[in-house]
């Protein structure tokens, strides 16, 4: 892993012509073959789950995750309210993957909403 770019070798693609003719293909890979660093979660991990602030409030559910190039811009719905938020370092204070639960640091969001 290099900045935002994941390196991906595989076994039978020994050069960059070959790996060409792979180029703008979907890439699969079977979960147990991930290795994430602490504090790294999948994007399929995130989306649908409950998100709350510091205070425990429920906020409502992260329902899209885009890449804009500098950084991931998350969009929690809630009804017909919604908030959307830039990724930043320190704006999750615990993502409980077992039970579905977000909590974001509130001090941190209000600075980076949209």
């Amino acid at each position: 892993k290099s900045k935002n770019f994941i390196f991906l070798k595989l076994e039978e693609i020994l050069d960059i012509n070959s790996a060409e003719k792979f180029k703008d293909e979907l890439v699969f890979v079977d979960r147990i073959n991930i290795d994430l660093a602490k504090n790294e979660y999948l994007i399929c991990d995130i989306l649908g789950m409950k998100v709350y602030n510091s205070e425990n409030e429920f906020l409502g559910i992260v329902d899209d995750i885009d890449n804009f190039g500098a950084q991931d811009v998350y969009t929690v719905k809630n009804g017909t309210n919604e908030i959307t938020f830039c990724l930043i370092d320190g704006l999750f204070k615990n993502v409980d993957l077992e039970n579905n639960k977000l909590i974001l640091n509130t001090e941190i969001l209000n600075g980076v909403m949209i």
